[in-house]
């Protein structure tokens, strides 16, 4: 499932684009090494950068969801394969980012921008139940969370006992707890009224 919604992305000028990277998991495609269950602790993903046009906001009356939720879309289902043939400088052009002093960075913030991925059914993942030769147990409750350097909303949504759930991992030093639930509560609604009409 790919859900995107823009409605809180960073504010844009007239003639703009929004550009950002999206997550991308490698693990299916490394050598059993790292792929399999001795490298199951190990995060392998990068990042493929995305730009779109955003037009003017004053003649552009497309700047609609559903032109951004194909254009995304189209995007998110390319092969991940044609990474592979410029990832060594690609990387290293990233590290050289990463590199930048602290105060540099929190003067030239960027945009501050929402991620939203979509975990699936959680069940296809996680048993609700365990059983063992002395004991089981049941879980009642899950959640996900990840320490957040910058100022982005990493969302995410995830499928459990039939009912779609959202989350959020933010750094409070750029935003209070009450903005973080208001937005929540916005992509909720949004999300409740796009995925009724499908």
């Amino acid at each position: 499932m790919a859900i995107t919604i823009l409605a809180h992305a960073a504010p844009v000028e007239e003639k703009s684009r929004l550009i950002f990277f999206n997550p991308v998991n490698t693990r299916d495609h490394l050598p059993e090494q790292w792929s399999g269950a001795a490298g199951a602790a190990g995060i392998y993903h990068t990042g493929r950068a995305c730009s779109i046009d955003l037009g003017s906001s004053q003649t552009n009356k497309d700047n609609n969801f559903d032109r951004f939720a194909d254009l995304l879309s189209a995007h998110y289902r390319q092969d991940i394969k044609t990474l592979f043939g410029y990832m060594v400088p690609y990387l290293q052009r990233l590290e050289q980012a990463f590199t930048v002093p602290y105060e540099v960075g929190l003067h030239n913030p960027g945009t501050a921008r929402p991620d939203l991925s979509s975990l699936g059914i959680l069940e296809k993942y996680l048993n609700p139940r365990y059983e063992g030769p002395n004991a089981s147990f049941e879980i009642q409750d899950w959640w996900l969370g990840m320490q957040v350097m910058g100022r982005s909303l990493h969302t995410y949504l995830w499928t459990r006992d039939d009912m779609l759930h959202i989350g959020c991992s933010y750094n409070e030093t750029f935003y209070e707890r009450k903005f973080v639930e208001g937005f929540l509560e916005d992509w909720k609604t949004a999300l409740v009224d796009r995925l009724l009409l499908t």
